[in-house]
């Protein structure tokens, strides 16, 4: 079905469009309901934070859920709007702009973070090695690996034609950021599902909880970097294999 609506041009985009929009929002509501429930149960912080940072939700009713839900879904569907606006206006990929803007905004503050804690002379490492791996992600994504096609000659009358050699520009990476983004998102799950099995004060958390908890919650968890490793490498094989077809 989806492959027949991605042939059908632009009206399958903007059918195979709505679709991603309802996906969206399905989410939205399941990642709002998530971060509720994780909220009343008092373990959104971890066991350890403060009093007031367990006790955020003190109306539980029905109502209240329900708005709270609708509120953080809105939003979702706020953001996705932005992005489409910011794509439709030919300035880039709205939703890779905006991840990235939320991210450089962390920027300021973790760099001079690191300038007190670790001094100037580390951090004046990290700049340059963020400006390599910067320059080495652009270098990369627009690198091109080029088929070359070589038109045959034909007569018309007395002329000739054809005969010109060009190529297909095929780009080394085609899935972008997104294998990154869905490895990210469910190695996430493991430690939410875990959040959702704090123990009670006074009590002992169950033996895969500690476990997930050393295990798969960390970026210097040697299994966590693997898994990271090794599902980004499915996930890039597998985008590249729905959205490109090389007898096309």
């Amino acid at each position: 079905h989806f492959d027949t609506l991605y042939k059908e041009g632009a009206a399958g985009q903007s059918t195979l469009t709505q679709y991603t929009r309802y996906l969206t929002i399905a989410l939205g509501i399941l990642q709002s309901t998530t971060l509720i429930t994780v909220a009343r149960s008092g373990a959104l912080f971890g066991t350890s934070a403060s009093t007031e940072c367990t006790q955020l939700i003190t109306n539980d009713a029905w109502y209240a859920i329900m708005l709270m839900v609708i509120t953080m879904t809105a939003g979702t569907g706020v953001i996705m709007w932005m992005g489409e606006l910011v794509t439709e206006r030919g300035v880039g990929n709205g939703m890779s702009l905006m991840i990235f803007v939320s991210i450089a905004a962390l920027f300021p503050g973790s760099l001079t973070a690191i300038g007190q804690q670790q001094g100037f002379d580390t951090l004046i490492i990290v700049l340059i090695v963020g400006v390599l791996v910067v320059a080495g992600v652009v270098f990369v994504e627009q690198s091109q690996r080029r088929i070359p096609v070589q038109y045959a000659k034909r007569m018309v009358g007395r002329r000739t034609y054809g005969g010109n050699n060009t190529y297909i520009p095929i780009k080394v990476n085609m899935a972008g950021v997104i294998p990154v983004i869905f490895a990210s998102s469910l190695l996430y799950l493991p430690a939410l599902l875990a959040q959702f099995n704090q123990p009670a004060a006074g009590q002992e958390a169950p033996a895969w909880v500690v476990w997930i908890s050393q295990n798969l919650t960390g970026g210097d968890q040697p299994l966590y970097m693997a898994m990271y490793f090794l599902l980004i490498i499915g996930f890039t094989y597998f985008y590249v294999a729905i959205t490109f077809n090389p007898e096309e």
